[in-house]
């Protein structure tokens, strides 16, 4: 099987997304021992996963020093997939205003 992360998707380039497939996980709050779990899970078979994050975690720097886990904002804390603009209009604005550290923008 071939995983992917979400950041090498291009709609507009078949070949980036066909035949692929792409592991999320929305961490949603949940406690660290079943993310610990999920981890162990991922790293086991040593596959490329996305992690969309919503809280602080111990565990957020074993996923930052895993190449093969990618982390990303959840939607529930980007208000520009609303349309809501008051951080401004790029993600780097409400990311900068955020006490975690994102590396990417979706």
């Amino acid at each position: 099987m071939n995983f992917e992360k979400i950041k090498t998707i291009n709609v507009k380039n078949k070949p980036s997304w066909d035949g692929k497939l792409f592991l999320t996980f929305d961490v949603d709050w949940c406690s660290d021992e079943v993310l610990s779990y999920t981890l162990d899970i991922v790293e086991k078979y040593d596959i490329n996963s996305t992690f969309f994050i919503t809280h602080q975690t111990a565990l957020l720097d074993r996923m930052r020093e895993n190449p093969k886990i990618e982390l990303g904002i959840h939607p529930n804390f980007n208000p520009l997939l609303n349309g809501d603009f008051q951080y401004g209009r790029k993600c780097e604005k409400p990311l900068s205003n955020s006490k975690f550290k994102y590396i990417r923008c979706f």
